[in-house]
């Protein structure tokens, strides 16, 4: 977790939300992330399945932040 967090707050691409900080608190890890607009990725899934274009948009988007976390050493595992 905190080598994954290192990693990721040096990370700056489009798809890749932000990472600022990282830490441990009573036990419990947590990342401190930008807000992002517009809801979760579920919401957002839930708002393109009725284009397709826009469908295949939103996954491109994901796969270039994915592959670009990825290419840095990071397997994402949620």
């Amino acid at each position: 977790f905190r080598r994954e967090a290192r990693i990721l707050a040096q990370l700056d691409h489009p798809h890749v939300v932000p990472v600022y900080d990282s830490g441990e608190v009573n036990g419990c890890l947590y990342y401190v992330m930008k807000l992002v607009p517009g809801g979760s990725l579920a919401q957002q899934m839930l708002a393109v399945r009725t284009s397709a274009r826009r469908a295949a948009d939103l996954v491109r988007k994901v796969a270039l932040g994915v592959q670009h976390v990825h290419e840095k050493g990071v397997l994402h595992r949620d």
